[in-house]
């Protein structure tokens, strides 16, 4: 299949020639542009999904649709439905993923943690010193008492002992597995927040609501330049200095540079190209570094200069580009490169130059990723992950199984998006022509040089020809029908709220009815719509967040940089989980403050800590509780007689009360009843 190229004189569709196997420099290149090419067909139609859906979400028509509704030289009016409810759910995710004091992920040991050898051997060696210890110690006082030693109590007491000595073994295993499982998450959340991850995590979020897909990629190693600010030994003067370092770098890729293979249910079935761009001295730098192929690189900066190599996929770059407002896109240096990751067989890896000792049989297909310009292979190497995962991460709105490309709030909502936007310009159209009259003329009796304009208080001259005695105009008044047609279109919009899972009042609309109309009522109906995005969270901790935790924790692994002790943890992504406890946690944290205070709890929580439980409450309403509790440190232990009146007793030195409340607690059943449980 060739590669449409565009002739800028006649702006046709001209189909280019393939490019023979022969141009290629090795097998290697042939073989990633015959996957390339195989790609990127299968990729059509998705990519027909991918611009329908950015321009319904930039309100605009398809240019058919448009072309035959100015040919009725109607409104053309588009009502951003589609635009409201991306950026309402995008807006909605963000709130609930992204909070400063909240965690997205977590590392948590598993119930039976495995901890290194060393390390557990180590806590073996303690505690069998500890019982050897104790074991003597035992036997020592049954001899001191000068009672004969009973060899069955003995054998008692050790096993006593070795069940013990069991227990605090596992403890403490949990315990080293605890630490070292929190060492790792904040050396992963470093590199995260080094990396960008959380940024490239918050433009996929904006994906996600507008394409059937949203992807992030990395870890993936680049050099990046940092700025060291020291002070001279010898004069004491400060000094500044550019230094090179090797970082770990995460990305958000557009859904219109992914080709994953044509029956491809997911980033790890089969293989996956990425369509990048590069800058020709950002190429050339890249000459003499280790795993880079200069020959090839000076090939494809000698044809950059000659033709600039812009011959992949001109005509859909072109309308992509012009949807994101992208405009003079010929004047980028920039040179296309595609990056393959997937399987090839080892004989291919060797003719190209990989290491014999990497490459040890020539039939085995290995996981490699592949950089390629043009028809030159610029770099090929083995995956670095252990478990050959790409290092790409997805998820959709909605998930469809087995399936790489999901669904998006575009195409959930799209025939709705349709039905309101021509009741919206049948309104128009209705409002227009029923605005004035539609009048109708006698020609025959109307001189010709009677102007058609008509005007308050206008004289219409006309002639009696042919003894015609009808009017000379007649006055129609069309019907206007718009209020009809607007209740129609608030039915479509409703049913936009139950098909998209964000309904008007999540986004601003007051003007729910209902059980809405009160603060309760509108609670629960949040609480239920929140059900649908719960979901989109779910597919964002799975497919977004956990994988890329996950392939970051085994890398670091792979190459010894783990901090610490390398524990056996599971990752565990908590967005999810954060919707829920908002929705719960201030209604519970306000019902345990009510239920504890009485004189009981006081006196087992003491000032502090009825201190740190306002201080949770006030900090979750947004309140500055450094100002809230300013002073009050030094206050907490100088006014024992506010203390002791404050936990249910007189002032000190007096008796204490006959009977507490709570002496008598009420039954289980009362005490359930009285509490709805």
């Amino acid at each position: 299949m060739g590669v449409l190229q565009v002739d800028f004189n006649t702006e046709e569709e001209v189909p280019a020639q393939e490019v023979p196997t022969s141009s290629f420099k090795d097998s290697l290149a042939a073989y990633i542009n015959d996957a390339w090419q195989e790609a990127r067909s299968a990729k059509d139609e998705i990519e027909e999904r991918l611009l329908k859906a950015f321009r319904q979400f930039k309100n605009e028509y398809e240019p058919d649709k448009l072309a035959a509704i100015k040919q009725l030289k109607g409104s053309e009016i588009f009502l951003p439905l589609t635009n409201i409810k991306c950026r309402a759910g995008e807006a909605w995710l963000r709130e609930t993923l992204i909070q400063p004091s909240a965690d997205l992920w977590d590392l948590q040991p598993t119930p039976l943690p495995e901890l290194p050898e060393t390390k557990v051997n180590e806590i073996r060696q303690r505690l069998m010193i500890a019982f050897q210890q104790m074991t003597t110690v035992a036997i020592m006082q049954a001899q001191a008492t000068g009672v004969p030693i009973d060899e069955f109590q003995i054998k008692d007491q050790i096993k006593e002992l070795q069940a013990d000595l069991e227990k605090k073994f596992w403890k403490e295993v949990e315990e080293e597995a605890k630490e070292s499982a929190e060492i790792t998450k904040k050396q992963i959340n470093d590199q995260f927040t080094e990396g960008g991850f959380y940024k490239a995590l918050d433009e996929a979020i904006h994906d996600i609501t507008i394409f059937p897909t949203a992807i992030i990629k990395g870890p993936i190693f680049h050099k990046t330049k940092k700025l060291v600010r020291g002070i001279d030994p010898m004069t004491g003067a400060k000094t500044s200095t550019v230094v090179e370092e090797t970082k770990e770098k995460y990305t958000r890729i557009s859904p219109f540079n992914i080709f994953p293979a044509p029956d491809s249910g997911g980033i790890d079935d089969g293989y996956l190209i990425e369509l990048d761009s590069i800058n020709p001295k950002d190429l050339h730098d890249l000459i003499g570094v280790e795993g880079y192929n200069e020959d090839a690189i000076r090939e494809v900066l000698r044809k950059y200069k000659d033709d600039g190599l812009r011959e992949w996929w001109v005509i859909r770059q072109e309308e992509r580009k012009e949807q994101e407002n992208k405009f003079n896109s010929y004047d980028s240096d920039k040179i296309d490169m595609i990056i393959y990751w997937g399987a090839v067989r080892g004989e291919l890896l060797l003719e190209w130059g990989m290491d014999s000792t990497e490459i040890e049989d020539k039939d085995k297909l290995y996981d490699v990723g592949v950089w390629m310009i043009d028809t030159q292979v610029i770099k090929a190497i083995l995956n670095p992950d252990p478990l050959g995962k790409k290092p790409y991460s997805k998820a959709s709105f909605v998930e469809i199984p087995n399936s790489f490309w999901g669904m998006s709030i575009p195409e959930i909502i799209e025939h709705i998006q349709t039905a309101v936007n021509a009741m919206a310009r049948a309104t128009v159209n209705n409002i227009a022509i029923g605005s004035g009259p539609l009048v109708e003329r006698n020609i025959d009796r109307i001189p010709t040089h009677e102007t058609k304009t008509l005007y308050p208080w206008k004289v219409l001259d006309a002639t009696d020809s042919q003894m015609n005695g009808s009017p000379a105009y007649r006055f129609y008044q069309p019907q206007i029908i718009a209020d009809r047609l607007v209740n129609i279109m608030g039915a479509y919009m409703k049913m936009a709220d139950e098909l998209s899972g964000i309904p008007a009042y999540a986004h601003g609309d007051v003007t729910v009815g209902g059980a809405g109309r009160t603060a309760s009522g509108l609670s629960m109906l949040t609480a239920s719509a929140s059900r649908g995005i719960k979901a989109v969270i779910r597919n964002i901790d799975k497919g977004l967040i956990e994988s890329t935790v996950e392939r970051q924790y085994n890398l670091n692994v792979e190459m010894g940089t783990i901090m610490g002790d390398a524990p056996d943890a599971r990752i565990v992504a908590k967005g999810s989980i954060a919707l829920a406890e908002k929705e719960l946690q201030s209604v519970r944290r306000t019902e345990f403050l009510q239920q504890t205070m009485n004189p009981i709890d006081m006196q087992i929580l003491g000032l502090m800590g009825r201190k740190h439980l306002l201080k949770e409450s006030a900090s979750a309403h947004g309140i500055d509780t450094d100002k809230l509790f300013e002073g009050t440190e030094s206050a907490m232990g100088v006014d024992p007689m506010l203390q002791a009146m404050m936990m249910g007793g007189g002032p000190p030195g007096s008796a204490p009360p006959e009977k507490l409340p709570g002496d008598n607690p009420p039954k289980p059943n009362q005490f359930e009843q009285e509490n709805g449980r």
